[in-house]
């Protein structure tokens, strides 16, 4: 994990919990994807403000990144991270959801991998729109690979 993480890994103070439901269906409804399943999100190690990960989300870039995407949530969750049943009905996800692709997305750009961080856009005007298109291309590819199919590791 220090690989990942610089050295530094993340606490997780929140407990998980799972809650019971009187659904005794074994898969989740259209109209209430997250019905049978009820997880806090885990909180993060504080970023400071003046850090390199700090500078970063609290960018106009990033900030205005967020914000494009927030406005948009509700259309995420419920038109673009959709998968095919096998009555080939397109549904919402059940692994995939907006909360935690922001929260992805915020560690991928401030931590990354194998010192690669996600790019979010430039810092000119509306540079952030160059971050939308990374968006846009990765999910495109994850759709590809992984979200159709509800599945959270690509097929081979």
């Amino acid at each position: 994990l220090d690989a990942f993480f610089g050295g530094v890994i993340p606490q997780v103070t929140a407990p998980i919990t799972v809650t019971e439901t009187s659904d005794t269906s074994d898969s989740l409804t259209e109209s209430n994807p997250s019905s049978a399943v009820s997880t806090p999100i885990p909180t993060r190690q504080p970023v400071s403000p003046s850090s390199e990960a700090g500078l970063v989300l609290n960018s106009d870039t990033f900030v205005n990144l967020a914000q494009a995407l927030d406005d948009s949530k509700g259309d995420i969750d419920s038109k673009l991270f959709l998968y095919l049943t096998p009555d080939y009905q397109w549904i919402p996800s059940t692994v995939y959801r907006y909360d935690d692709f922001l929260e992805s997305l915020k560690i991928m750009s401030e931590i990354g991998v194998a010192e690669k961080l996600f790019y979010t856009g430039e810092n000119v005007d509306n540079g952030y729109i160059y971050g939308l298109i990374n968006v846009a291309a990765f999910l495109a590819q994850s759709m590809k690979e992984t979200i159709q199919y509800d599945a959270c590791d690509e097929n081979s």
